[in-house]
């Protein structure tokens, strides 16, 4: 006898919802990782961006505060999430 799991319709529909919504997340998450690259001039060494339950986390390398901060500001004009935490090292 072998068990078979069955998934109920509205279970599925919140998984496809979720699924969507991580797409979106990681889309979003792509292009303002491609602003920050363009508005800085590629002055960020390594840059990532990484999303938390609450926020995003900036981090990556620069020779400069202004660049470090210019990063803070354009993630901010960007996203919706309540937090925004800039781990950018300034070398």
């Amino acid at each position: 006898m072998t068990n078979q799991v069955t998934r109920s319709p509205a279970s599925t529909y919140s998984e496809e919802l979720l699924s969507k919504e991580a797409l979106r997340l990681e889309a979003a998450l792509q292009r303002l990782e491609q602003r920050l690259a363009r508005q800085t001039s590629g002055r960020i060494q390594d840059l990532r961006i990484c999303a938390t339950d609450d926020g995003i986390i900036l981090s990556g390398r620069t020779s400069t505060y202004y660049m470090k901060q210019l990063a803070t500001l354009i993630a901010a004009e960007d996203t919706e999430l309540p937090r925004l935490q800039n781990s950018i090292e300034v070398i």
